[in-house]
């Protein structure tokens, strides 16, 4: 479920209780001792994870619906669901949060890395879609309208709550790597590392037209993960297509943050922006070639809604949905058909044009 594909077995279908939290050593025929002073058991983590994972099926059932959802229903079930996630967290807040930062035996370690990861992630995939409200301005430079002030001050919530989630996992990441414990086997690790970075270079491209300083940490942040990801690839692995996706977001990103900055020195591109989306350049983004809609379409459509307009539909009407799962799934079904380094680097890039502008590219399958 943490690469937002629906479950095979529902909750509904499932009468099994979660185990007890207790070692084997605390089993006995007649009776079970639960004695606290025992210390932590090791089935705390796996407990308190199936815990989440009954959250994480609501979030992609109300959040990702197949079924048409308003804008404000969707930011209802981000508000349930994030309260959810944060009593969660506080039934495990000794175990993630102590008071009293003492070394921890290996199992516990990384029991305790990969609870706070899959949080984050999971806060991540409640938020995400709200990070794409103003993708077509980026083309056409203008401002979302502000007619529903108190729907925006949410919208900025949200994103702000998906960023810092990113920022953690890349925080604990960045950890993990620098003590030595960022291992390939690792590959739920890798999958959350990658989905952190794609929503921080996301947020530079979109902030590429603001000061440098609002974006800057953020691009540095999601350039060291990826360079932390690139020293575990290997050749055809699952964590070199995450480079690839990486390196082609993190290039776009330095460009669009240089055509921000050469903006902002010249007053005659300001000038540019202020004309209608015809004239200054957004029909330059081509149809591609198999079929799939260009930037210019997406911008056009986005712009007739009014910027923060009803975007928050559903996974396959939005423009979130479309550049991320279904095209990133054709993606990497087209990859496991080319043979060479060479084919797959340029199907990749064909396939990267029409996702120029990638936002949430978290459905990889992995296969």
């Amino acid at each position: 479920m943490a690469l937002g594909r629906p479950r095979t077995f529902h909750d509904d279908d499932i009468d099994q209780e979660l185990p007890s939290c207790v070692d084997d050593h605390q089993i006995y025929a007649d009776h079970i001792n639960q004695d606290s002073s025992l210390g932590q058991s090791v089935m705390l983590g796996p407990v308190a994870y199936a815990k989440m994972s009954r959250i994480l099926s609501m979030i992609l059932r109300n959040v990702y619906s197949i079924h048409p959802t308003s804008r404000n229903d969707k930011h209802a079930f981000a508000t349930i669901h994030t309260k959810e996630l944060v009593e969660w967290r506080e039934d495990v807040a000794h175990f993630l949060d102590p008071v009293t930062h003492m070394p921890l035996i290996p199992i516990f370690q990384r029991q305790k890395n990969v609870l706070n990861l899959a949080y984050w992630h999971t806060m991540i995939l409640t938020h995400r879609p709200f990070l794409l409200r103003n993708f077509a301005n980026l083309q056409n430079g203008s401002r979302p309208r502000r007619d529903d002030h108190e729907f925006e001050s949410r919208i900025e919530q949200s994103v702000n709550e998906c960023l810092q989630a990113a920022m953690n996992i890349t925080r604990t990441v960045n950890d993990m790597y620098q003590g030595g414990q960022l291992f390939r086997a690792y590959w739920f690790t890798s999958y959350f590392a990658f989905s952190a970075a794609v929503i921080l270079y996301v947020y530079t491209i979109q902030k590429s037209n603001e000061p440098e300083d609002v974006y800057s940490g953020y691009l540095s942040v999601a350039t060291r993960c990826q360079d932390q990801l690139s020293n575990l690839a290997e050749d055809g692995s699952l964590v070199a297509r995450y480079c690839l996706v990486l390196e082609e977001l993190r290039l776009e990103a330095l460009r669009q943050t240089k055509q921000g900055r050469n903006y902002a020195q010249s007053p005659a591109q300001k000038q540019v922006a202020s004309l209608p989306n015809d004239a200054n350049g957004t029909e330059a983004f081509e149809n591609t070639g198999d079929g799939a809609m260009g930037v210019a379409d997406l911008g056009a459509g986005m712009t007739d809604m009014g910027g923060i307009g009803d975007i928050y539909v559903t996974p396959t009407d939005s423009l979130a949905e479309m550049t991320g799962w279904a095209q990133f799934d054709a993606m990497e079904l087209h990859r496991r058909e080319i043979d060479n380094e060479l084919h797959f680097a340029q199907a990749a890039h064909m396939r990267y044009k029409t996702i120029k502008v990638v936002t949430f590219v978290y459905s990889v399958k992995l296969k």
